[in-house]
């Protein structure tokens, strides 16, 4: 059977191989914000001209567009660059990508799957309430990428603790969430975790070692251990490259 690679870019920024495709999910961001990491320039230049493991990528997703998940610049840069079989976003203003013939500009209801079918794998998505989304008031969606007969939920940074988004994901067998680290920080993402009962649970949306000001992966390694009766297996990506090989 083919094997899925998942790997951490930064922050939230995440890499799928598998089935011969490339999926790469919030992982065009070049603008520094407070707390977290960005691509630096050396390292965007190494995706926007293609090099290594982000050469044409076929699928290129964004949950929503604050700037420390997606720049639309860098975007039409790498496109520039690299063959993109499809762009999925929220509502972009941006002429160029609107007649680019590749852009699905995702508009649906709160909680309810949508479906998109590439080549040899799956992709659906759903609305969900961004994390304090009375402060940020932003369409936010997940993800959730079925590959060799296993399905990843990309949560971004959606908001767990409304009933809603477990009760969507009821119908879909779940395998691997990919999430925020404060996932597991919290009862409320325990709960979500256990609702949907994935066997791999990956943490991530962490500053580089060199950025974690406040200690956030020490947090996280702190919750996963008290925690682990709560838990699935658990595995935290930080630092760019970390990765995993799901057989």
């Amino acid at each position: 059977m083919d094997k899925i690679k998942l790997t951490q870019v930064v922050n939230a920024g995440l890499l799928i191989e598998g089935s011969g495709r490339k999926i790469l999910i919030d992982g065009i961001h070049n603008v520094k914000t407070p707390e977290w990491s960005t691509v630096d320039n050396n390292l965007m230049n190494y995706i926007i001209y293609g090099k290594g493991r982000f050469k044409d990528i076929n699928y290129l997703l964004f949950t929503h567009q604050h700037e420390d998940h997606f720049n639309i610049e860098k975007t039409l840069e790498y496109m520039e660059n690299n063959k993109v079989e499809k762009l999925v976003a929220t509502k972009l203003n941006s002429a160029v990508l609107k007649n680019s013939g590749i852009l699905h500009e995702l508009d649906g209801n709160y909680y309810e799957l949508g479906t998109i079918n590439p080549e040899n794998i799956l992709i659906k998505y759903i609305r969900t309430k961004h994390l304090s989304h009375e402060r940020f008031g932003i369409d936010h969606y997940a993800f959730i990428i079925g590959i060799n007969n296993k399905t990843i939920l990309f949560s971004g940074d959606a908001d767990y603790t409304k009933s809603e988004y477990a009760e969507a994901l009821k119908s879909v067998r779940i395998d691997v969430i990919v999430a925020p680290f404060i996932m597991a920080n919290s009862e409320f993402g325990r709960t979500f975790v256990r609702k949907v009962s994935p066997s791999l649970l990956i943490l991530n949306h962490l500053p580089n070692k060199e950025d974690d000001e406040y200690n956030y992966t020490r947090m996280a390694e702190r919750n996963v251990a008290r925690h682990l009766n709560e838990l699935p297996e658990t595995i935290i990506f930080q630092n760019l490259f970390d990765e995993v090989i799901i057989e």
